[in-house]
């Protein structure tokens, strides 16, 4: 079994897609009481929302929650559906995604991110990139490379 690499210097997982179940997440990554609550979210997200859906997808974990930062504002999960996800049902996934964000954000304390195949624009790899704000906060360039999680059973 893999576990999840340590931190490096700049509080970041080190740059890749590193695998996890949420029980290994909740070990590593849920030393505060709002690191729990987001991770409580994320798996109700998960089971009430998600789930139901019956897409195949891989969830990919990103945010200042899987870094070292102790009180992040929300989880980054990124749907990334299967090339054989049905594409009407897909379409169907990617605008629920866009129409419900802030609700699901409000509720879940997720912010939920769609990726197929099919679009040009790949998060699971845009993710792996430190961002405007994170770089912002911890004086990087916004292309430094970092690792995010996938959750696996």
């Amino acid at each position: 079994m893999a576990m999840i690499p340590d931190h490096d210097e700049h509080g970041l997982l080190p740059p890749g897609i590193h695998d996890a179940t949420t029980a290994e997440i909740e070990q590593r990554f849920c030393w505060t009481p709002r690191r729990v609550m987001l991770l409580s979210g994320l798996q109700r997200l998960l089971a009430e929302w998600w789930a139901p859906q019956g897409l195949p997808a891989a969830v990919l974990v990103d945010g200042s929650f899987v870094r070292r930062k102790p009180d992040p504002d929300d989880i980054d999960a990124v749907f990334d559906l299967h090339p054989q996800a049905p594409l009407e049902q897909a379409v169907v996934f990617m605008l629920r995604c866009q129409c419900e964000r802030a609700d699901l954000k409000t509720k879940y304390h997720v912010d939920v991110w769609p990726r197929h195949p099919a679009l040009p624009n790949d998060l699971a790899k845009f993710f792996q990139y430190l961002g405007d704000k994170a770089a912002a906060e911890l004086q990087l360039d916004r292309t430094h490379p970092k690792g995010i999680l996938r959750i696996v059973p």
